[in-house]
C-alpha cells in the first residue's frame, strides 16, 4: 500500500486547466499552476504571457480555480489550511484553517461548495465557497481505515464525487447527497494522483502514474481506452492531467523533464510542450485538481458541421433554446490550438439554422468552432468540426494578370512561405522570402532588372508543398 506521495510533500507541484469557461476577461483564458519553488503561476494555453500570480507562499498545491467568482483556491502545507484570493492572485485569505493534509480540491460551483480530501481524518469534505458550514461528504473513502482519497473530482451535472483508494488500488464514486459509495474502476496496475469528470462527453480521464498513460471510461462504466502514451519510458509518469474541450486536448505534468504537455483527446497527432520547465529542482508529483464550469449561455447548438464546397468551406449549425442572444463568431486553425476569427453572423430572433461560407480556406487540414457571445459579452464554444482543404494543389494557386508588366497577384489558399521567379534554364531570378505563412491574394512586384520572356513562378507553402504556374512578362 503506497500512503506518501513519492517524492515527498515539499515536491508536490499541481496545475490545473480552466476548462470550457464562460470568459470575459483575459486571465480566463490561461493555465494555472502551483510552483513549490515560486509560488502560483500561469500561463496562455500556448505557454506565452507566463506570470506569478501569488507569490511568498509555501509549499502551495491542490490549485482549483472559480470562474463565475473570479477567486482561486489552494492549500499550503505549512499551515494545514486551504487559502483564498481572487483571478489575479490579490487579497490571500485563509478560508478553512486545519483542513488536515489535503491531497485534492475541487469545486461544485453551482451548488457553492468547496470539496477536498483530509489524509489526516481519512474523509472527503466540503464547506461553502466562504469557507463556512464545513462537514464531511464521504466518511469511509476506503476499504481500510488507512487507506486515503486522492485524485478528487467532481461531476457537477450528475451529482457526483469521484476519488481514488490508495488501499485497494480502486477508482471510487458516491453521491453527493453521502450515498451509494461503489468501485468505479477496479486497477490490476497503476496508481493515480488525479482525475477529470467530463459529463459532457460522458468521461472520467486519469493519469496512470505507474504505467505511464492517461486513461479513460464512459460514466456508465463501460468502454475503457487508453487515450495518450505521453513518453515513451519515462521515469515518471504523468500527472497534473485537465482537459480542455474548447480545442479538445489533453494536459498533463510530465515528471521526467518537469514540463507541461498536452495532445488531443483522442490521442491522435503529436505532443507538445506548452510550459518547458514548470518547476525546478527534483521530479515532481503534481496533481491536478480541475473545475468543470459550464455554460449558462441561454443557446445551444443542436448540430455542427463543416464541407467543401466550391473551393470553399460551408459551416452549417441549428440552434435551440436560444433567447437574448447576441451572436457567433466563427473561428479557424490549421493545427486546433490557435483559432483565428473569420467572420460574425448576428443571432435573428426565430431563426433556427445558420450558413457561413469561408471563401479563404488555405489548403490544409482545417478546425473550425463557434464563439456563442451573450448579451452581456460572456461567451463559450461550440465542439470543433474538421475538414480537409476544400482544393487540391492544382487550383490552389492562381496568378493574374498574365502577361504580366511590373506587378503580378498571387491568389493562394495555401499558407505561402516563399515565392520565386526562375527563368527557363532553372535559375532562380527573383526570390520573396519570409512571407511567415500568407494566404490569400499576394501582391509581387518583378524586379524590373528582369527582361521580358517565359518564366516560371514556384510558390512554397508552410507545409513544403511546392507549385509551380508559368508567367509570361511582356512590357
Amino acid at each position: 500500500m503506497k500512503t506518501t506521495l513519492p517524492l515527498g510533500i515539499a515536491s508536490i507541484l499541481a496545475f490545473l486547466f480552466i476548462c470550457n469557461p464562460i470568459f470575459s476577461q483575459n486571465p480566463y483564458n490561461k493555465v494555472y499552476w502551483t510552483n513549490p519553488d515560486v509560488g502560483i503561476e500561469r500561463a496562455n494555453f500556448d505557454g506565452t504571457g507566463r506570470e506569478t500570480i501569488v507569490s511568498g507562499i509555501f509549499l502551495p498545491s491542490s490549485l482549483v480555480v472559480d470562474i463565475p467568482h473570479n477567486k482561486v483556491y489552494w492549500f499550503r502545507d505549512d499551515t494545514q489550511s486551504i487559502y483564498q484570493s481572487d483571478i489575479n492572485g490579490v487579497g490571500s485569505t485563509l478560508i478553512v484553517p486545519g483542513s488536515g493534509n489535503v491531497s485534492n480540491l475541487a469545486l461544485d460551483v453551482p451548488n457553492g461548495k468547496l470539496y477536498w480530501t483530509n489524509d489526516i481524518s481519512n474523509k472527503i469534505e466540503r464547506s461553502n465557497l466562504d469557507g463556512s458550514s464545513r462537514q464531511d461528504v464521504v466518511l469511509n473513502v476506503s476499504t481500510a481505515g488507512s487507506g486515503k482519497a486522492l485524485a478528487l473530482t467532481i461531476d457537477q451535472m450528475n451529482h457526483k464525487v469521484y476519488w481514488f483508494d490508495d488501499w485497494d488500488y480502486n477508482i471510487k464514486r458516491a453521491n453527493l447527497n453521502l450515498t451509494g459509495t461503489e468501485v468505479f474502476y477496479p486497477f490490476t496496475a497503476g496508481y493515480v494522483y488525479q482525475m477529470y469528470a467530463d459529463p459532457l462527453s460522458n468521461k472520467l480521464y486519469w493519469g496512470n502514474f505507474e504505467q505511464n498513460i492517461i486513461e479513460s471510461q464512459n460514466l456508465d462504466g463501460s468502454n475503457y481506452q487508453v487515450v495518450v502514451n505521453p513518453t515513451a519510458a519515462p521515469s515518471w509518469g504523468p500527472s497534473g492531467i485537465a482537459i480542455d474541450k474548447t480545442v479538445e486536448r489533453v494536459f498533463w505534468m510530465d515528471q521526467e523533464n518537469l514540463s507541461i504537455k498536452s495532445a488531443m483527446i483522442d490521442g491522435s497527432g503529436t505532443t507538445q510542450t506548452v510550459i518547458p520547465a514548470a518547476t525546478s529542482g527534483t521530479p515532481i508529483v503534481s496533481l491536478a485538481i480541475p473545475s468543470s464550469i459550464y455554460s449558462t449561455l441561454p443557446i445551444s447548438i443542436v448540430e455542427f458541421k463543416a464541407s467543401a464546397r466550391d473551393c470553399s468551406i460551408q459551416l452549417d449549425w441549428e440552434t435551440a433554446d436560444a433567447a437574448q442572444f447576441r451572436g457567433f463568431e466563427v473561428e479557424r486553425s490549421i493545427n486546433g490550438m490557435n483559432f483565428v476569427n473569420i467572420g460574425t453572423l448576428p443571432y435573428n430572433e426565430g431563426q433556427d439554422k445558420y450558413t457561413f461560407r469561408d471563401e479563404s480556406a488555405p489548403d490544409a487540414s482545417l478546425v473550425y468552432r463557434l464563439k456563442l457571445v451573450d448579451l452581456d459579452s460572456r461567451y463559450t464554444y461550440s465542439k470543433l468540426v474538421r475538414t480537409e482543404a476544400p482544393c487540391g494543389a492544382a487550383t490552389a494557386v492562381s496568378i493574374y494578370p498574365n502577361p504580366v508588366s511590373s506587378e503580378v497577384w498571387v491568389k493562394t489558399r495555401q499558407l505561402i512561405d516563399r515565392i520565386e521567379i526562375i527563368n527557363m534554364t532553372g535559375q532562380p531570378v527573383q526570390v520573396i522570402r519570409a512571407l511567415n505563412g500568407s494566404s490569400g491574394t499576394i501582391k509581387v512586384t518583378l524586379d524590373a532588372k528582369i527582361p521580358d520572356g517565359m518564366y516560371l513562378i514556384r510558390t512554397t507553402a508552410a507545409d513544403g508543398k511546392v507549385t509551380t504556374k508559368q508567367l509570361m512578362k511582356s512590357k
